[in-house]
């Protein structure tokens, strides 16, 4: 059984509906708008973004401008962190769980 891709669906329901669609997703530029919008981020660069994916969630949080932290608990390992070789998807940071950067908050704001 094939797969279809989301990008099929998408076409037949802008055909039917004769709209546009607007994708909102990471590390989409759209979604990136979206989110300064709704919160009004004013300092990005004092923004920390939290994931657990190099391409997706690093590489959004670069589009938005913020600091990124990435978590080594979810789908990257720090083998896959060190070989990476796209730096706009590398973190600025990155912990082995949320409960160690827990307690790095815990441990600065003290």
């Amino acid at each position: 059984m094939d797969i279809i891709g989301s990008g099929y669906f998408i076409e037949v329901l802008e055909r039917a509906t004769g709209r546009k669609a607007l994708v909102l997703g990471k590390p989409g530029q759209a979604l990136a708008e979206f989110i300064i919008e709704q919160f009004h981020v004013t300092h990005p660069e004092r923004t920390l973004f939290i994931g657990d994916m190099l391409p997706q969630d690093m590489g959004f949080g670069t589009r938005c401008g913020f600091q990124k932290l990435l978590m080594l608990s979810g789908g990257t390992t720090k083998e896959m962190l060190f070989g990476h070789g796209k730096e706009h998807e590398l973190p600025h940071y990155y912990a082995d769980s949320f409960a160690d950067f827990v307690q790095l908050y815990k441990d600065v704001e003290d």
